[in-house]
C-alpha cells in the first residue's frame, strides 16, 4: 500500500517492535513485504525517491511505501502503485484475504489515477493493459531485488531510505545461509 499508517494494529499480530520512544506491531508476513518492496523497487527504476518503507499494522493495511512526491506521470505512478500486487501475486503465497485487502487498496488509488488521467478505471483500455504488461515485466526482471529488499523488510520491520540504498546497491549484503530465490513463472 502506498499511503499513510495510523496506529492501531490489526490481525494477525506480527512482531512487536520496540524503539525507547515508542512501539508498533509489524507484519510478520513474507507476502506482506514482497508487495511493499514491489512498490519500492519499481519506484526507484522510474525514478522516484523512496522515503521509508515498513510493515506496520493499522487495521485497513499491512505496509506502506512513503514516496518523496509524487511528481511523476500518471503511467511511472501507475507502474508502481501496481507492481506491489504484481509481485505480490508472482511470490504465489500468502493468504486470499491479505492479497485482496492489498490489492483493494492499491486499485482504488489506481482508479482515482486512471481517473484523472481520463481513462476508464472499470474497463482498461489497451494502452493501461499494456502499462500492466510493462509493470508485470519490470517486476518479473527486478524479482531478485524484490526479494532482497523483502527479506530484509522483513527482519527489521522498516527500512529508511539509507538502508534500501544500501540494499539496492549491494552494500548491504545477508547473512543467511538459506536460498530465498524463487522462480518466478
Amino acid at each position: 500500500m502506498v499511503a499513510a499508517s495510523a496506529d492501531v494494529a490489526a490481525e494477525p499480530v506480527g512482531r512487536l517492535m520496540n524503539d525507547g520512544e515508542h512501539e508498533e506491531i509489524y507484519s510478520d508476513d513474507f507476502a506482506g513485504a514482497v508487495h511493499e518492496a514491489g512498490h519500492v523497487c519499481i519506484g526507484l527504476c522510474q525514478g522516484f525517491r523512496v522515503k521509508a518503507v515498513d510493515l506496520v499494522q493499522d487495521g485497513s493495511r499491512l505496509g506502506i511505501t512513503r514516496f518523496d512526491g509524487e511528481e511523476g506521470d500518471w503511467e511511472e505512478r501507475f507502474r508502481y502503485i501496481l507492481a506491489g500486487t504484481i509481485a505480490e501475486e508472482m511470490l504465489g503465497e500468502g493468504d486470499p484475504e491479505t492479497l485482496a485487502m492489498h490489492r483493494g487498496g492499491d486499485m482504488h488509488m489506481i482508479g482515482d489515477l486512471l481517473r484523472e488521467a481520463g481513462e476508464d478505471p472499470e474497463s482498461w483500455s489497451p494502452r493501461v493493459v499494456s502499462l500492466a504488461d510493462e509493470t508485470r515485466a519490470m517486476v518479473k526482471s527486478n524479482w531478485a531485488m524484490i526479494e532482497k529488499l523483502a527479506r530484509r523488510l522483513l527482519r527489521k520491520g522498516c527500512l529508511s531510505e539509507e538502508e534500501i540504498g544500501e540494499t539496492m546497491s549491494g552494500i548491504y549484503e545477508e547473512d543467511s545461509n538459506e536460498d530465498w530465490r524463487r522462480e518466478v513463472a
